[in-house]
């Protein structure tokens, strides 16, 4: 074998031993979203302090029940979990939809665009339909995906593509990432209802749930 031939078979050796790892490390997060068992309640006991302020972006914003959802536009679960509570607060609303911005580096994808566009959107008051967009249509999460998503949501596209590389737009998914992360409740989705983490690892109904809780 000569030294070039060498020189490349470390080098494919180095690129499986990472793409191994990497697989492993997602087979991993996925069995603990699908089979593990989960002892903790449907919804904590305990209250957990959260940062929430005026200028949070919110689906009616002034709902009496708040519902907070660090996500990860790269997971799927969470995907479908923001559907649901955004289908169930467009019907209610007084309750109150902060969406926090959480993204996770996955093997395939790496939210953090999706995550500045879906805030830039929100400065021009269309997030949530940013988020339909993006979402129902399964876009993908690189730039070509969101582009599309923003055009079809009708952005100002010059200020939402400037808001894209401002550096504000970074440091703000950098503090709800923070803020998730400090949590130290494990990784996105977290569904928070008055303060109180809900146990999204349970088969449940959100639309039940949230309907039972405004009853009370």
């Amino acid at each position: 074998m000569t030294f070039t031939n060498r020189k490349l078979f470390a080098i494919l050796l180095i690129l499986t031993t990472i793409i191994g790892l990497l697989l492993w490390r997602e087979i991993r997060n996925f069995e603990s979203i699908t089979t593990s068992a989960s002892t903790e309640p449907l919804i904590a006991d305990n209250s957990t302090p959260l940062d929430i302020s005026s200028s949070d972006q919110s689906l009616n914003p002034g709902g009496q029940l708040i519902v907070v959802e660090y996500q990860d536009l790269g997971n799927s679960k969470a995907k479908i979990l923001h559907q649901e509570l955004t289908s169930f607060a467009e019907k209610n609303p007084g309750v109150r939809l902060v969406f926090k911005h959480a993204p996770i580096a996955h093997l395939f994808s790496d939210g953090v665009l999706a995550h500045k566009a879906a805030y830039c959107a929100g400065l021009q008051h269309k997030l949530w339909s940013f988020l339909d967009n993006l979402i129902s249509r399964d876009y993908d999460l690189r730039e070509s995906g969101v582009q599309k998503a923003a055009e079809e949501t009708g952005l100002n596209l010059p200020l939402w593509s400037t808001c894209l590389a401002s550096e504000n737009t970074a440091a703000a998914i950098k503090k709800d990432y923070d803020e998730a992360k400090s949590l130290e409740l494990g990784e996105p989705p977290l569904i928070f209802i008055n303060n109180k983490k809900l146990n999204t690892k349970l088969d449940i109904n959100i639309s039940d749930l949230l309907s039972t809780l405004i009853a009370k």
